[in-house]
Order: structure tokens, then C-alpha cells, then sequence
């Protein structure tokens, strides 16, 4: 398999991605306080550098007048404070909202596409049972009758038609849908699935026309490399997805 689409590989980096987002947001946030403590911190400054060399008074009207400056200087930072650091956080909470909803939409695009997908499998697998059936009875068959021979070729059409339809479905999911997927679909090992497909297709055609042998050609194979296809991707969507 390969490394990228590995579910340990993805799993670290959704990790890696909410770590970095916290690790963010705390920076943000400390930068914040930390201003606002240096504010805070100033006008107390100001006041010991200018009264600092007078004794603590014992007169009540004294230190109500430096709890009216301090109330008066640091009320208006404190409220600045409160209007910023919310306005921070409801910024910082509409983004992952926005951001949540958004993965929230992907996610139910990607089961849709798998669920297509599988169904998709189905009817092509019990098209190659067919086609492996007929192959089988043709072999079995001897006879110099054309009618029958037509009958015969006649039975292998629609079949090699639903392959070819296949084959171009799997085109065009990679063009619809390889953005909802952190698959790799310009992998070697998923252009050799679409190449042993297509593969096939023509030897099943030379094969009814005299020209190769062996009805289950391949078969397998494609089989096997579908299979790992559509388990990789499921690995990519919430555990309690229904084929």
C-alpha cells in the first residue's frame, strides 16, 4: 500500500493539523493578554514614578483618589480588553465553524461517491461472472452452425459493452471526485488498474474472435486490485459507513 494513503499516514495529519490549530490559537490568545497586561501595568508605572517617594497614607480621601485614577485609567483598558479578546474568540470560533461545516459537507460527498462506487462494483463484478460463464459454455460447444456462432458472439456484446462502461466510470470518478479523497489517483498502482481493465477488455474481444484462450483471464487480478481500491478509500470515511 502505498505510504501516503495509509490510514496512519492520514490520521497523523489530521492530528497534526488540530495540533497546529490549538498551538495557534494559544499564541494568538497569549499575545493578547500579554498586550493588554503592559497596558495595564503602564499607568501604575506612571503613578510610583511620579508619587513613588511618598510614605503609604493613612487618609481615607487619598486612596480614594488612587482608586479613581487606577479606576479611571484601567476601566477603559479593561472593557477594550473584553471587546477584543471576545471578538477574538467568536472570530476564531465562526472560522472553525465555518471550517467544521465544510468537512462536514466533504465527508457526506465522500460516502456518497464510495456508496456509488460500490454499487457501481457490483454490477461490474456479476457482469466478469457472466462473461467467465459464457466463455465456459462457448468452450463447450463445437459446431459449424453460423446462426449459433452469431448467438454466441451476440451474447458476448453486452457484457464487453458494461466493461468498457466500467472502465470509463472509473475515468470519470477520478475527474469527479478525487478531490473529496486524500487517495493518490495519479498513483502507478491505481494506473495500472485502469490499464489491466482495459487490458482485459481486449483480450476478452480477441478471445471471441479465435485469437486467445482462457475465460477467467485476468480476472482475478482485476478483481483483487478493485478490491484494494475501494479499501483504501474506505479507510477514509467515518467507521459506521454502509457499503
Amino acid at each position: 500500500m502505498n505510504k501516503i494513503n495509509s490510514p496512519h499516514f492520514i490520521s497523523s495529519i489530521n492530528m497534526n493539523e488540530k495540533s497546529s490549530e490549538k498551538y495557534m490559537f494559544g499564541l494568538a490568545l497569549n499575545k493578547l493578554v500579554n498586550v493588554f497586561i503592559a497596558l495595564l501595568l503602564i499607568p501604575i508605572l506612571v503613578y510610583i514614578l511620579n508619587f513613588g517617594n511618598h510614605t503609604f497614607s493613612s487618609l481615607a480621601s487619598d486612596w480614594g483618589a488612587f482608586g479613581d485614577y487606577i479606576g479611571g485609567v484601567l476601566n477603559p483598558i479593561l472593557g477594550l480588553a473584553s471587546i477584543v479578546i471576545l471578538g477574538h474568540i467568536s472570530i476564531i470560533i465562526g472560522n472553525n465553524s465555518i471550517k467544521q461545516q465544510k468537512e462536514l459537507f466533504y465527508e457526506e460527498q465522500r460516502i456518497l461517491a464510495y456508496q456509488e462506487l460500490v454499487r457501481n462494483t457490483k454490477t461490474f463484478r456479476e457482469t466478469l461472472d457472466k462473461l467467465v460463464i459464457r466463455m465456459h459454455l462457448a468452450d463447450k460447444i463445437e459446431t459449424d452452425d453460423k446462426s449459433v456462432g452469431y448467438n454466441i458472439i451476440e451474447g458476448f456484446t453486452k457484457p464487453i459493452e458494461d466493461i468498457i462502461s466500467f472502465a470509463n466510470y472509473l475515468v470519470l470518478f477520478k475527474e469527479n471526485y478525487s478531490h473529496l479523497f486524500k487517495y493518490q489517483f495519479q498513483s502507478n498502482e491505481h494506473i495500472e488498474m485502469l490499464d489491466e481493465l482495459v487490458d482485459y477488455k481486449t483480450q476478452n474481444i480477441s478471445y471471441f474472435s479465435g485469437k486467445s484462450y482462457g475465460p477467467e483471464i485476468q480476472t482475478k487480478s482485476i478483481d483483487k486490485k478493485i478490491n484494494n481500491f475501494i479499501g483504501v478509500l474506505k479507510k477514509e470515511l467515518p467507521p459506521q459507513t454502509i457499503d
